[in-house]
């Protein structure tokens, strides 16, 4: 991840988060720690977080093979408490060219770590489809019984959190945002089509309600 206008950028109104394939052997030794890859992480951390609210973004996402764009989001606690226990939000994630979004949280449960997520292809027996490299309406809404994530009115997760003397405690403090396009990992996997570079996530707007 870098801070440079190739790979982050404003134009025409639009954020552009943008995955290079870099072919400069010497910026690749030098620059990028041996990596031939550079892409972007923005993160609200220290500049805005909030709790409870409604989230509303517009965004496109990049499709492709060993793609990984997210929107999501971590406690403010993580620098005291690390992750999980600081607690995470996925409101969205797509790998490879699949054209499915997820949405899924994390958390501590007596010490290790918890998760539960779901997603628009098959959400307890029903779906959406989606092309995510058009611009959709996401949403969450979040209060102190559920969190709730949307596309174009669709409800793909939603996790009940009204026990605060359980785990779900995690879930009713301050979160801050992150967007950023990864390129390989764990989930899409290293199998990386090079002919799709460069490629972007845009994105519209992010507004929060309280």
């Amino acid at each position: 991840y870098t801070d440079r206008k190739e790979n982050v950028y404003v134009k025409d109104g639009l954020l552009h988060i943008r995955a290079n394939l870099e072919t400069n052997a010497d910026d690749i030794a030098n620059k990028f720690g041996g990596q031939k890859y550079t892409s972007a992480r923005l993160l609200s951390q220290n500049k805005f977080a909030f709790t409870y609210g409604t989230v509303e973004a517009r965004i496109a996402l990049p499709a492709g093979k060993g793609i990984w764009p997210a929107f999501w989001m971590l406690g403010e606690s993580i620098d005291k408490v690390s992750w999980p226990p600081c607690g995470e939000i996925d409101i969205i994630e797509a790998v490879n060219d699949d054209h499915i979004v997820y949405g899924t949280h994390h958390w501590a449960s007596n010490g290790s770590h918890a998760q539960y997520g779901n997603n628009t292809a098959d959400y307890y027996g029903k779906s959406t489809t989606i092309d995510i490299t058009e611009f959709h309406d996401y949403k969450m809404t979040w209060d102190r019984e559920y969190i709730r994530i949307f596309v174009d009115d669709f409800m793909y997760q939603e996790i009940d959190i009204k026990d605060t003397e359980s785990d779900m405690g995690t879930f009713h403090k301050p979160f801050f945002f992150i967007l950023n396009v990864a390129v390989g990992g764990s989930w899409p996997g290293f199998d990386i089509d090079d002919a799709q570079f460069p490629t972007e996530m845009l994105v519209d707007y992010i507004r929060v309600y309280k």
